[in-house]
């Protein structure tokens, strides 16, 4: 069961235990004046089975939806919501990939050829281009392709802007493409069963649609980094075992399709490449192109002189050792972007040793070297030595996990330690439950039944005690401690699943709609037990008190149930890395909150206005702020722990955002990613010398 689906259960029996933690405060003040009688029984009887009823309500509705086959319709929602939130945020990905916000392809038109391989040929022309690439892998059969290039030669830039056009022109019998990063494969997991848990990770409001998606093939993985799957040099040992995985899960699917992307020295050293793949190589950039992408980004007479050096003898055509090696170094958009970035940090291109033919290859370190202060002066946020440190953590973070190369903030919290986190958050949780049950309890303004005389008098008086309100006391000792234990328990768990809402939805037609609901099926069967319970008594008085006190009870538990269906997800949207804590954090609050509100209108009435506002205030801030929202407290518990070592910055989301946009980071689904591996691998190396 699902983290959203056990809370809609937590809820309702949170108000169950709620109300019969409060039966035996409401009997300390009758026990007293002869009036536990026939009324007080009935109505011990009556909390007790709504109690049980909202518990198994929610649990049937669970039950009947998962039993529920997907049909046809739910699929065909599921490709086109999906789909359409793909096309926009890979949009957004590429404009950042190649530095513009404007959907300009023309800045370096990546050129391609096909490479005769081990396997036939599927088709497709001997080259290709950025803008003629949907034609190229349309042409293929079966739609298979691995792209293979140098590094920085623009093989993401390729697959991403295809992937773009196959959505853009997509029909609805052709399948979703879809980027996923290879380097959270694990190495015993089916790729049948990755391929679930990545979609959906990325598209949780369809998680029920999404299996039979992939086992129809409605999803084309279009799958990047195979090189970047073996840390270091070495054997491709993960590399090999997904390519052999990849092999047999497509054995016995007649033109099942994916794409792939890797490095070319890794592809050639496999043994065995996917089967039936059209091999297609980036070439590299020749004088013509370089020069041409240096001049757009020219915005001064002065920028000519300055690389006059580098451009003459590219534009000449001349065949010389300086031209060869200019064309090398310059040959791939990765290196023209180190290139530009330090020209306008006022790093001249004889300071970088373009022009200069005997520095001997060192030009690429020289570049990589003033690329974060050339990304730290342009975008003005951060300095250039806290930078370096806070990416040398990271890169040891990624290091020490199973990823290497995917950043994911609520599984980030290793940063400040394996431990220490989790104990603090377990700490953290538990004490803030017992500190609302104490509070709560030394609230009450005459807690007569928790005296110990008065304990004496029960154990006494046990024999003639009714069963109901023996039964509620000991909820009472009982949730006094397992509920601390199960706070701490649970959040202290290692994998933590992030919960999912969004408050902007409460503001649409559905989700208004939901609250309306909510609030009026609350009130309505609020009204209707506390009808019931003024049939038990006197019906005046019964009346009277009962029906707007359960009216009351009722709507603020149909209102809090209302806020959290209008929040809960309706299909795919836009999701970037921060978004999965900013709906955790959501989800905690909220559902907090109702608890609250709830248990605060109940102690009202129960007892006074005050005692209801502790229990309001106790509820909403252990569950709603520790206990809920567990991924997000532990991530924000571990930075806060990193940062004070100045590992890290304490707003680490704000930083990798500026990272993207600054060109240091991309963004992959929900997670974050060093932009090229080779700074990765540049900055590792950099850390060990010092």
């Amino acid at each position: 069961m699902g983290r959203r689906r056990r809370t809609w259960v937590l809820i309702p029996a949170g108000i169950g235990i709620l109300g019969l933690a409060l039966i035996p405060v409401r009997i300390a003040y009758h026990a007293g004046d002869g009036t536990f009688t026939r009324v007080t029984g009935w109505a011990n009887i009556l909390a007790l089975s709504v109690s049980l009823v909202a518990l198994a309500l929610p649990v049937a509705t669970i039950v009947a939806e998962r039993l529920r086959p997907v049909s046809a319709d739910d699929l065909a929602a599921a490709e086109k919501d999906i789909a359409s939130s793909l096309l926009k945020s890979e949009g957004k990905f590429f404009r950042l990939l190649i530095g513009t916000e404007r959907p300009d392809i023309r800045r370096i038109d990546v050129r391609f050829h096909r490479r005769p391989g081990q396997y036939r040929t599927a088709g497709g022309d001997a080259t290709g281009s950025l803008e003629k690439v949907l034609e190229f892998y349309q042409s293929l059969n079966p739609g298979r392709m691995a792209v293979v290039g140098s590094p920085g030669a623009g093989k993401t830039v390729l697959v991403t802007y295809l992937l773009i056009r196959m959505l853009q022109t997509r029909r609805e019998d052709e399948p979703i493409p879809l980027r996923l990063s290879l380097a959270s494969l694990q190495p015993e997991e089916p790729i049948e069963a990755w391929l679930i848990r990545q979609v959906s990770v990325s598209f949780p409001d369809w998680r029920r649609a999404i299996p039979e998606l992939i086992r129809r093939h409605r999803i084309l993985p279009v799958l990047d980094g195979l090189d970047e799957m073996d840390n270091g040099p070495g054997p491709a040992a993960r590399a090999e075992q997904t390519v052999a995985k990849l092999n047999d899960h497509f054995a016995d699917i007649e033109a099942a399709p994916f794409i792939i992307t890797c490095r070319t020295g890794a592809y050639d050293s496999l043994p065995v490449g996917p089967d039936e793949t059209t091999v297609v190589e980036i070439d590299p950039l020749v004088g013509d192109e370089i020069a041409a992408y240096l001049t757009r980004q020219f915005k001064s007479a002065d920028d000519d002189v300055a690389w006059l050096d580098v451009l003459a003898p590219l534009q000449l055509h001349t065949d010389t050792e300086l031209s060869r090696r200019i064309t090398s170094e310059l040959s791939t958009p990765w290196a023209l972007t180190l290139a530009v970035s330090a020209y306008r940090n006022n790093i001249s291109p004889v300071d970088l040793g373009l022009a200069d033919p005997s520095t001997d290859g060192s030009t690429r370190d020289a570049l990589l070297a003033q690329f974060v202060p050339s990304i730290t002066a342009l975008h003005r946020s951060y300095n250039a030595e806290e930078v370096r440190r806070w990416l040398n953590t990271l890169i040891q973070h990624l290091e020490n996990s199973g990823s290497r190369t995917d950043i994911v903030l609520h599984e980030a919290w290793p940063l400040a330690g394996q431990r220490r986190p989790r104990v603090l958050h377990a700490v953290l949780a538990g004490g803030a439950t017992i500190a609302a049950i104490l509070s709560t309890a030394i609230s009450i303004p005459d807690p007569r039944f928790l005296a110990p005389s008065a304990f004496g008098r029960y154990l006494r008086a046990f024999p003639h005690i009714e069963p109901t309100f023996v039964g509620a006391v000991l909820v009472v000792l009982l949730g006094a401690v397992t509920l601390p234990a199960a706070a701490a328990l649970t959040v202290a768990r290692r994998e933590l699943e992030p919960a999912d809402l969004r408050w902007a939805q409460l503001w649409s037609a559905v989700g208004l709609r939901r609250i309306v609901w909510g609030f009026a099926v609350g009130a309505a069967a609020g009204t209707a037990v506390g009808a019931a319970l003024g049939l038990t008594s006197s019906l005046p008085v019964g009346w009277r008190i009962g029906v707007p006190a359960g009216a009351a009870v009722g709507a603020a538990a149909g209102l809090a149930l209302g806020m959290v269906a209008g929040a809960d997800p309706m299909g795919a949207y836009l999701r970037d890395p921060r978004d999965v804590l900013r709906g955790d954090l959501a989800h905690g609050l909220t559902y907090g909150s109702g608890l609250g509100l709830v248990g605060g209108i109940a102690g009202t009435i129960s007892v006074s206005p005050a005692y209801g506002s502790v229990i309001a205030l106790s509820v909403a801030t252990a569950y709603g702020l520790l206990v809920g929202p567990a991924a997000t407290v532990r991530y924000a518990i571990a930075i806060a722990l990193a940062s004070r070592r100045g590992r890290l910055p304490l707003r680490l989301g704000r930083f990798l955002d500026w990272g993207v946009s600054a060109g240091l980071f991309r963004t992959s689904g929900v997670a974050y990613q060093f932009r090229h591996e080779e700074l990765r691998l540049w900055l590792k190396e950099q850390a060990v010398k010092v």
